[in-house]
Formats: structure tokens, sequence, C-alpha cells
């Protein structure tokens, strides 16, 4: 058997354990603290667990640092698919607006076309009661002397009628001429 040797911290820790224990009805004989190495051999063991403590830091970090990276990907992602949204809200009203524009252009066509044809029929019906009351040859001249007037047409006649020809022909004649000369070149005015 090897000589008990008590230092100040094995006595300390045996009459702690004994007062400790003997609630629960163990009796501590003895307490022996054994040397656990030299400086060199606890230098090697605090390094390993130093460098394990590191690597667990070290883990540790790089799965924050993971965990980050993933939660400011889906950030982009987010901030990328509103963006996506907004063009494609825009896209969809700038669709929407033009579909009214053409609306109203079409409306608009359509008034203007119902404006003429009413003026036009209005202007047959007219025309129509003219004729029925003075006669289609009256009310053709009567109509060519509002053309000489608004239009400020020449009404010397350059055409000369004889015969049974009344003042109507050489009218019609000159305006006829008139006509014909200003197909033959649409900028030369009658």
């Amino acid at each position: 058997m090897f000589p008990v040797y008590h230092t100040a911290q094995q006595n300390q820790s045996l009459e702690m354990l004994r007062e400790d224990l003997s609630k629960y009805g163990i009796t501590i004989l003895d307490v022996s603290i054994g040397a656990v190495g030299n400086e060199q051999t606890l230098g090697m063991l605090l390094k390993t667990l130093t460098d394990r403590e590191i690597a667990l830091q070290e883990q540790t970090t790089f799965e924050e640092q993971q965990r980050a990276a993933e939660k400011e990907k889906a950030l982009k992602r987010t901030i990328q698919e509103a963006e996506e949204e907004k063009r494609l809200a825009t896209a969809t009203y700038a669709v929407k607006v033009a579909d009214e524009e053409k609306k109203q252009v079409i409306i608009k066509a359509q008034a203007e076309a119902e404006q003429i044809a009413l003026v036009a029929q209005a202007k047959a019906q007219a025309y129509k009661l003219i004729s029925d009351v003075v006669g289609a040859d009256n009310a053709a001249l009567l109509e060519i002397m509002k053309l000489v007037a608004t239009d400020k047409i020449q009404i010397t006649p350059s055409v000369m009628v004889s015969g049974s020809g009344s003042p109507t022909d050489a009218l019609m004649g000159t305006m006829l001429k008139g006509m014909l000369e200003q197909q033959g070149n649409p900028a030369k005015k009658p």
C-alpha cells in the first residue's frame, strides 16, 4: 500500500463530501486527488480541448452564416417577386388604358359616321323636297348657283351654246369643262 499524503485540497474535499453525503447514509473514508500530468502533457490536453472548442465555435459560426445566407437569398427572391408583380400590374394597367382609349376612338368614329350619315340623309331629303316643288332641272340650277356663290366659281361661259340650248345648258357646260380640267390637273382650280 502506498503512503497517504493528504494535501490541503484533499482534506477540504474529504470534509465537504463526508458532510454532504452523510445525509444519505454514505460514509466517505478517504479522498484521493491524483496528479493529472506535467506541463507538457497538460499542454497537449489543453491544446486538444482548445482546438475542439474552436472547431465547435467555427461550426456554429458557419451554420449561422448559412442561415443568414438563406435568409438573404429568400429576401432577394421576395424583392424580385415584388418587382415582377409591380411590372405585371403596370403592364396590365397599360393594356386596360389602351383598350379604353381604343373604345373611345371607336365610339368617336361611330358618332362622326352617324353624324355624316344624318347630314347626308337630311340633304338628300331637302334636295328631294326642292326637286318635287321646283322640278329636277331647276333644283340642279339652284344647287349650281349655291356653289357659284359659296365657292366663288367663274360663271362667264367659256362654252357657247347655240341653237335650241338654254342659258342653263351653257352654265352646265362651263361647270363640266371646269370639272374636266380639274380632273386632268388636280393642282389647277376652275
